[in-house]
């Protein structure tokens, strides 16, 4: 017995310490860089000599370096954002660097020069530049910063993302699906354990900075093959964040011309109009030139004469009655598009503990309706960030999506489980034909299931967009949550160990 329980306890610690070493090993996979890295050197201006034991402080933010012999300075894990920068050395006057931009995975270079100080608390103030090209880069990367991104007429993140070079619209990079893209938020990969289908909406107003690489994809980058986008959210440390962005226009048809339902519409005009509606298209009532405009059917008469049971009791205008109710429908697009983007966060006191809360909410009218009306999509993205002290940080990161709308295709449920969103959608590939020109089987009598050239009652090819049952309603729900813990052991060494999950 005591054995049993000693191979038990055995068995159960073995597991255990598996579990963790998976956990830390699958990590390095989950968690991406988020910080970038600033070097450079303090110089005496009238000697050119490394100045020795010089701080080199971030401003805001408690990071800083002392230059080492050679008068070169380290700081890591920096997060991306603009800062002010100063050297200070006794005996010399202290040098300022404004607007040093520190970007995602990068280092920036800032070198300060300074002169004995001559006057008593006097320093000098440099405008920082930025190079034109950046030495660590061996890839094709873009960064942003949120200030510059709300300068541009974009209403969303994928919108901006879909106009920079290599993206196509729906953030293909380079001819590879979202699927094989990374997708990155605060550090922790967005990829739904589903199909691999990163969670991609996040709110504008809440990017602090954002990086695209469409080329040169390094090891760190795991399961992307396209490229990868790499979001930092802001950080409320020193100031409260308040921002909303609304965006709504008009219900307005999304088609040019006339309605599908107008009487000199393509798919209405054989079937309504009194040259042709009773003898049909070939029967007189238009030339050869006009058929060919429109698609064939054979005529109410014929209709009449091909009915048995209770549908032969129907004369022409009861059948005209019926085709109405087959097709009573309502196709006009009454849903507005509508777009909700807001930001909150703000420290608590002087604890170093501080919070971020985002809201994303859009609504994308369908084409035409279905058995719903628009797509629709709610996004909650928090975060929470702790400063242990100057050299710890531990941020714990949780987003939740809901999506409604309607299905891809019936058969596509399975493998592309999320819901088709607004505007036109996939194109009803069927068994309508053209040539099908009875508004349902007479034979069968009347049933409630079939439209407009369309004999087989299942709602594909031409009729579909009559019907309501097309495509099916489909929610789709994503829950991401995470943590990280980031330590600097000194300048030139830090470590990130964090894990994630999604369901």
């Amino acid at each position: 017995m005591e054995d049993n329980k000693m191979t038990d306890r055995n068995s159960y610690l073995t597991n255990t310490l598996l579990t963790l070493v998976c956990t830390v090993f699958l990590a390095s996979n989950l968690i991406a860089q988020t910080s970038g890295k600033v070097r450079g050197t303090v110089t005496d201006e009238a000697t050119g000599e490394a100045l020795i034991g010089a701080n080199v402080l971030i401003d805001g933010t408690g990071l800083g370096a002392a230059t080492d012999e050679n008068g070169e300075y380290f700081i890591l894990n920096v997060s991306p954002g603009a800062y002010t920068m100063r050297a200070e050395i006794i005996g010399y006057q202290t040098a300022v660097e404004l607007d040093v931009r520190v970007f995602i995975d990068l280092t920036t270079t800032i070198n300060f020069v300074t002169s004995v100080e001559a006057v008593t608390g006097e320093a000098v103030e440099v405008l920082a530049e930025r190079p034109l090209v950046q030495p660590d880069v061996a890839g094709t990367v873009i960064n942003v910063s949120g200030g510059d991104i709300e300068n541009i007429p974009v209403r969303s993140v994928g919108d901006f993302i879909s106009q920079q070079a290599g993206v196509e619209p729906g953030m293909v990079i380079r001819g590879s699906g979202i699927n094989e893209t990374a997708f990155v938020v605060d550090g922790i990969s967005t990829r739904g354990g589903r199909d691999g289908t990163p969670q991609t909406a996040i709110a504008l107003t809440s990017v602090d900075e954002l990086q695209i690489q469409t080329g040169g994809l390094g090891s760190g980058v795991a399961n992307a093959r396209g490229g990868a986008i790499n979001i930092v959210t802001k950080d409320p440390r020193d100031r409260m964040v308040l921002d909303v962005l609304i965006n709504q226009s008009a219900a307005t048809s999304m088609s040019f011309g006339r309605s599908v339902k107008d009487d000199n519409a393509y798919w209405w005009k054989p079937y309504k109009d009194a040259a042709v509606k009773t003898l049909g298209t070939a029967g007189g009532g238009w030339d050869q030139y006009y058929q060919a405009q429109y698609p064939t059917f054979t005529g109410w008469q014929a209709t009449i004469d091909g009915a048995t049971g209770n549908a032969a009791t129907l004369n022409e205008s009861q059948w005209l009655e019926v085709f109405d109710w087959h097709h009573r429908k309502d196709t006009e697009v009454k849903d507005a598009f509508q777009s909700i983007d807001a930001t909150f966060g703000m420290p608590v006191g002087n604890t170093g503990l501080r919070f971020l809360v985002s809201y994303l909410s859009n609504q994308e009218p369908y084409f035409y309706p279905q058995a719903r009306s628009s797509f629709k999509d709610n996004n909650l993205h928090a975060k929470v960030m702790y400063d242990l002290n100057s050299s710890m940080k531990l941020m714990a990161f949780y987003k939740t999506s809901h999506q409604e709308g309607t299905a891809h295709e019936a058969w596509d449920m399975l493998h592309v489980p999320y819901p088709q969103r607004g505007g036109t959608p996939l194109y009803p590939w069927g068994a309508g034909s053209a040539n099908s020109t009875l508004v349902f089987n007479s034979n069968q009598g009347i049933s409630p299931s079939e439209t407009l050239i369309n004999q087989n009652g299942d709602h594909v090819g031409k009729s579909v967009i009559f019907a309501w049952d097309r495509y099916a309603v489909t929610d789709y729900d994503t829950d991401i949550m995470g943590a990280t813990f980031t330590n600097t052991v000194n300048a030139k060494t830090y470590y990130n160990v964090g894990f994630s999950m999604n369901s």
